[in-house]
């Protein structure tokens, strides 16, 4: 079963967070999808991960090359997963896939505190996936940290 998180970040430069993310996915083993809303923005990643941290490389690509299906981590503003991922990530309003939800182990949402139409776009991703019955969680940074918010869906334990 697929889980999502939504992750609330309180500055406006989400690189730095998606490239912690993209770290601990990968180090799991799982192949990653990360959309984008715009060419500018996962160009904006694209270049976050080539250049940090100077000591280490986080293998991946953007699409449209003959090697996509290659990746660990393929960066796209399509809407269609090419690297068989287990993992999907998207930002900037880039919307959910037209794939079945339950393919991914985990679909990560991230979204700006600061910008209307994201709290929107993740209100909505929110409201459709609580619908659907699907576990989600609402993670927020406080004090550089994330603290769990809100969990829904999950069986009893």
């Amino acid at each position: 079963m697929s889980e999502v998180y939504f992750y609330q970040i309180l500055d406006n430069e989400p690189f730095d967070h998606l490239r912690r993310l993209l770290t601990r996915l990968y180090q799991k083993g799982w192949r990653v999808s990360v959309h984008g809303g715009s060419k500018e923005m996962v160009e904006g990643l694209d270049r976050e991960l080539w250049l940090k941290p100077k000591d280490s490389f986080l293998p991946h690509g953007q699409s449209g090359g003959e090697f996509d299906s290659d990746q660990p981590i393929l960066l796209t503003t399509e809407n269609q997963v090419f690297n068989d991922a287990a993992s999907l990530v998207l930002f900037d309003k880039a919307p959910l896939p037209p794939t079945e939800i339950e393919r991914f182990l985990r679909i990560s949402i991230i979204f700006r505190h600061r910008y209307d139409d994201e709290m929107a776009w993740a209100r909505q991703h929110w409201s459709q996936l609580d619908s659907d019955g699907i576990p989600i969680q609402y993670w927020a940074q406080e004090d550089r940290k994330w603290q769990k918010k809100v969990e829904k869906n999950y069986p009893p334990t």
